[in-house]
Formats: C-alpha cells, structure tokens, sequence
C-alpha cells in the first residue's frame, strides 16, 4: 500500500475538530491531500476545519497546470476566499465567532510537491536517512525559537505550545506560505496534524513510518499518540510517490 489516512478522535475529546481530504486517482497526474486542525469552542473548530476541506476539494483538476507545473495563485486565491468565507461566518454567528482553522495542503505533480501552509499542522518528507519537516509552524514558541528567546528543546514542553500566529478564518485576510520539493526515490510524505507531534517525537515517527507500508504505519503513529495519552484528535496521512529516479 502506497497511501494510508485516518483521523482519530483521540482519547479526550468528545468531538473531533480535524479534518482531511485525498486525491489519488490513479487516472490523474494530480495528487492532493490535505490536514486542517480546527479551533474554537462550541463545535467551531470542526466547523471551520470541514468547511475548508469541502471548499478547497473541489480546484484541483486539470486547470491548476500550467505545461504541467501547478499554477500556485489559483491555489492561493481559492484558500484566501475560503478564509474570507469562514471568517464572516464566524462574525454572523455568536456561536461561531473567533473559529479558526489549520491547514497543511500538499499537491504533487511530476515528482513535484506543492506545499500550501497556514498554522502547526506539518508536512514532512521521511526515508531511511532523514526525517524532514517542510512546513514551519506559525506559532507562538516557533516565533520565539526564531528569536532566540527559547530553544527547540525548551519549546517542547513551552505552556504555550498551542498558541497560534496565523490560522485560517481568524482573520478577514490570510497569508499563505508555499513551498516546493522534489521528492526522491523511497521518500515518503507524512501530513499530519498536532494530535501527532505533540506526543511523538520525530525519531519515532521516522522509524514507524520506514518499518511499515503506508497504511500501517499511519494505524500505529495513531495507535502510538492514543497510548502516549490520545490528548487532541490525531489525523496523519501517509503516501508513497512512484519516483523514477
């Protein structure tokens, strides 16, 4: 199996605010999966999370290519709507104010993974040598790592480890980061939200997903999170690419 995904409720919560999206028709040049980690009380969060992942679905077909390289502004407008929509969805509704998404989307085409980025959900490249984490979390402690007021170490165990900088929906407009990666032979592509990587640390992660098939592994990264506590909803998809090279 060269592709697993499943979001976990978690052992605490009563309502699982994650959500997820894959593409992968084996018809298609394209291939899409998503994590969003929703936030905010009253059900907010799953909200805000499920709204996201329904309306950015339905943009990734052909018309994203340009000579078969993704057109990242049509991505980027369409996230940015999004953000507008939930965002005055939370100003109409009391019970929805203040709500607020995570997003880690990955497109991949031609070997070629586009990354787009908002919150502490991650993406990460794993083989054999390396653990690799594209994404850079707009956080609190990741501001204060960058400034050198704490180390990645203290950061861990920071009491505020879960403040966001940056989410979707808090906001009217929206700054989304973009990354692009080639991937190689034998890497494998973790997205995963912070029910995970709160609780396991990277070597684990790495050595889980490099002794079993992509669905296996993410049945145990979840299993693990659940038995180190379950504290948040865990969602993590792994994907294999068939790489020529």
């Amino acid at each position: 199996m060269n592709l697993g995904y499943k979001s976990h409720i978690g052992k605490v919560r009563t309502v699982n605010q994650d959500a997820y999206f894959v593409l992968d028709n084996p018809n298609s040049n394209i291939k899409v999966f998503a994590v969003a980690d929703g936030l905010g009380g009253h059900n907010a969060g799953e909200v805000a999370s499920n709204m996201l992942i329904e309306k950015i679905s339905d943009t990734f077909n052909q018309s994203i290519l340009i000579n078969g390289v993704v057109n990242q502004d049509i991505v980027i407008e369409k996230i940015k709507s999004v953000n507008r929509e939930i965002f005055e969805k939370g100003i109409q509704n009391e019970h929805l104010n203040k709500m607020g998404t995570t997003l880690s989307l990955t497109v991949i085409v031609n070997e070629i993974i586009y990354i787009f980025h908002v919150g502490d959900s991650r993406t990460y490249i794993v083989n054999q040598k390396e653990i690799l984490q594209l994404t850079k979390d707009h956080s609190l402690v990741e501001q204060l790592v960058m400034q050198g007021e704490i180390s990645r170490q203290e950061a861990e165990n920071h009491p505020n480890k879960n403040v966001l900088t940056r989410a979707i929906g808090t906001d009217q407009e929206i700054e989304i980061d973009f990354y692009k990666y080639a991937v190689k032979k034998s890497d494998k592509i973790l997205l995963c939200t912070d029910g995970l990587t709160n609780l396991l640390n990277t070597e684990e992660i790495k050595e889980i997903i490099n002794n079993n098939n992509c669905k296996d592994a993410v049945e145990e990264l979840i299993d693990k999170a659940n038995e180190y506590g379950g504290f948040d909803n865990i969602t993590a998809i792994v994907y294999e690419p068939e790489v020529s090279l």
